[in-house]
């Protein structure tokens, strides 16, 4: 299942932001104002600011802990490891804008909690899933079975464990997505081997879907609702979770509404906005339909 936010709908590790009102063919009226939306957007757009801005100074990186929003509140919360420099702390507040912000203390930097949490995953087969807790103090770690005789202590990254129970593959797709224009889109179904198609994306000058890498091998037939073939799978990269498939034609376009919706309603993705915890955003699926009640708990997981 992908992820779409709020704003009229956006996606996941970088989010995709999706154009509002749009269906197959027509342009349709402007939706109304989501009350959650007009406090969301301001504090979205000021954490993409202070990324870039942290991104710019990759001297920065070290002292950088992770972000959260209390959307409610109207609150911005960026963590920075105790000997952040003065500098980099202002031009966080200067990059915030008018949006409230405050500038917590985190134990210890993001890439230092992904290195981690990769090493931890990559380890242990118990291991259904890591997470960076969003103000850098540690990871959140899921595991398949109970844990026997495990404690946070036994790990000094470790907050927090968890158990998921045994993994059960999901099927999430629109059901008859095709070729037809303006071509494949995302959150439709792949029938080859009960997927989903993510975001069409442009390498090489050839147009490609997105779809995870723990739904097939590459070199791999991927067929849509009807049977249509979509192309074969490749680059897939178990680390990210992530593969192409080669398409004929593919669309910028994300599935909306109900799961059933003949009239195949979807949007249009018109830009990215980098993922921030507490806020929230809507997935996608083809058993699931759209559903907007999401809220990011973690983020790299």
């Amino acid at each position: 299942m992908f992820s779409v936010k709020k704003r009229s709908c956006a996606a996941l590790f970088t989010l995709l932001v999706i154009a509002s009102g749009l269906s197959v063919g027509t342009d349709a009226a402007a939706e109304e104002p989501d009350p959650i939306e007009i406090v969301q957007v301001p504090i979205d757009d000021a954490f993409a600011r202070i990324q870039q801005v942290i991104q710019e100074r990759p001297d920065w990186a070290e002292f950088y802990g992770g972000a959260s929003a209390d959307v409610e509140g109207g609150l911005l919360e960026v963590f920075l490891t105790g000997m952040a420099p003065y500098e980099m702390r202002e031009a966080i507040r200067l990059a915030a804008g008018d949006v409230r912000l405050r500038i917590g203390v985190s134990r210890f930097n993001q890439s230092k909690l992904m290195a981690e949490a990769e090493s931890l995953a990559d380890s242990d087969p118990n291991v259904a899933g890591v997470s960076v807790a969003s103000n850098g103090d540690g990871l959140i770690v899921n595991l398949i079975e109970t844990p026997a005789a495990r404690s946070s202590d036994a790990n000094p990254y470790v907050l927090e464990y968890h158990t998921t129970g045994p993994i059960v593959p999901a099927v999430a797709t629109r059901q008859n997505d095709s070729s037809a224009a303006p071509g494949w889109k995302s959150g439709a179904r792949i029938k080859s081997f009960s997927c989903t198609t993510g975001y069409a994306v442009r390498k090489d000058s050839r147009d490609y879907l997105i779809t995870t890498a723990h739904c097939q091998e590459s070199g791999r037939t991927a067929t849509d609702g009807a049977g249509s073939t979509i192309g074969t799978t490749s680059g897939r990269d178990a680390a990210d979770d992530q593969m192409y498939i080669s398409a004929s034609a593919a669309a910028p376009r994300q599935y909306d509404k109900a799961w059933n919706n003949t009239a195949g309603v979807y949007k249009n993705v018109v830009g990215a906005t980098p993922s921030l915890a507490n806020t929230l955003v809507c997935t996608s699926g083809s058993y699931t339909g759209v559903n907007c009640d999401i809220q990011i708990a973690y983020e790299n997981h």
